[in-house]
């Protein structure tokens, strides 16, 4: 899809924080176990924001900070290289971002 192909309300960045952004994807997905590659590609397709409104890949490090620090998040080995990624038993996220 191309830019022009959405509205600029779809265009609008989410008021999600990211670990909620994190459960979705994974919560949505078929085997409720993602690479992180899949991640980043999940939310770009439900949040077009991230792939036509941000200029750095900052982002993609804020996906990676949260995996590794919060406790909803469980790595899965997986045959070969890297990780797959999955919620943690009974973990339970906040949509909307704290205030700071």
């Amino acid at each position: 899809m191309r830019e022009e192909d959405y509205t600029q309300e779809d265009l609008q960045k989410p008021g999600a924080s990211y670990v909620y952004l994190i459960y979705e994807a994974i919560s949505n997905s078929e085997t409720k176990r993602m690479s992180l590659s899949e991640i980043y590609r999940a939310i770009q397709r439900k949040y077009p924001y991230f792939k036509f409104r941000v200029g750095t890949n900052g982002w993609q490090s804020s996906i990676r900070h949260n995996l590794g620090q919060n406790s909803a998040f469980e790595k899965v080995e997986k045959d070969g290289k890297g990780y797959l990624w999955g919620i943690t038993p009974g973990a339970t996220v906040e949509k909307e971002r704290k205030k700071r």
